[in-house]
């Protein structure tokens, strides 16, 4: 980040350095925050970025704050044209990564959600992103995914994603590169930012909402390029640790990670135990449609001339 960053913050764009919170702030001490966490590529030649899927994200920002109890004044369409005022403003000409977090503002301790109030800020950060990376080793986490019944699973609540670090530092210091989380019922959830797809024969399969995942944007990105790039249909069902081991291929999928090939679980090959054709095809689709090569697909791009 360099001194010409700005955020949006408390209802205006502000300096980055500038964008600073009080250490008895609610969120803060409590985790009570929903957020997204956003993509767009730049594109060169055009002079312009493409903000992948923005305003899908912040309508799930607008539902994730409903299940808190957290007001956001502006609209998903307000909110992705104010994202958009923020890249311009910055002077990356690069691909960015765009964090949005809506949260309790309060200045103060106790714990509830009511009678709080509610406030937003907005930033964005260089990113290098690598759609198209080699396969990874992945080991199931001792760290199970937390039920619907304690936390909403399809909220992304700041506070909760201690349970993913906590699963993927086991993993990272036991010489993985991701772990997977099983839900409580002893089924594949998802991995530690990522949604989890396996591919039996013709077909993807990937676990559905009632296993406690989040509904993933890239997720259903990848089930429609599928069916309607290469034919494929995706179920949604459960997935037990045996299917997983036994599936032809794995691969994740997030807006930071795009989707990324599973070699090895639990040291055991995945199918090739490599990068799979199916996975193959999806990488490139799914680069394409993010920078508009494919026009079915250019409803999900906002672009922003600068």
């Amino acid at each position: 980040m360099t001194t010409g960053d700005f955020a949006y913050w408390r209802g205006g764009f502000v300096p980055l350095a500038d964008a600073k919170i009080s250490i008895t702030t609610h969120a803060l001490n409590y985790g009570t925050g929903v957020f997204e966490g956003m993509v767009a590529v730049w594109d060169a030649t055009a002079g312009q970025f493409l903000m992948f899927r923005v305003l899908d994200h912040y309508r799930r920002l607008h539902l994730s704050g409903r299940l808190l109890g957290i007001s956001l004044e502006r609209s998903p369409e307000d909110l992705t044209e104010l994202t958009g005022q923020l890249l311009a403003m910055n002077p990356h000409r690069t691909d960015v990564y765009m964090r949005a977090v809506a949260y309790k503002s309060h200045e103060g301790v106790g714990v509830r959600l009511h009678d709080l109030a509610d406030n937003f800020y907005a930033f964005s950060v260089p990113l290098n992103m690598t759609f198209q990376s080699d396969a990874i080793t992945c080991c199931i986490a001792s760290w199970r995914r937390y039920d619907d019944n304690v936390v909403p699973t399809r909220a992304k609540v700041t506070g909760m994603y201690v349970n993913n670090s906590l699963a993927r530092t086991e993993a990272v210091k036991n010489g993985f590169s991701e772990a997977l989380m099983l839900n409580q019922d002893g089924y594949v959830c998802e991995a530690c930012g990522e949604n989890i797809f396996i591919v039996e024969g013709d077909r993807l399969v990937t676990p559905g909402l009632e296993e406690g995942i989040l509904p993933g944007i890239t997720r259903d990105a990848i089930i429609q390029l599928a069916r309607g790039e290469l034919g494929m249909e995706t179920v949604e069902r459960r997935v037990s640790r045996g299917q997983l081991y036994a599936a032809d291929e794995c691969f994740l999928t997030g807006s930071l990670s795009g989707v990324k090939p599973v070699k090895s679980v639990d040291h055991r090959p995945i199918g090739v135990g490599g990068t799979g054709p199916v996975t193959h095809r999806l990488q490139e689709l799914y680069l394409k449609a993010m920078y508009g090569h494919l026009p079915t697909y250019r409803h999900w791009l906002t672009s922003v001339s600068v």
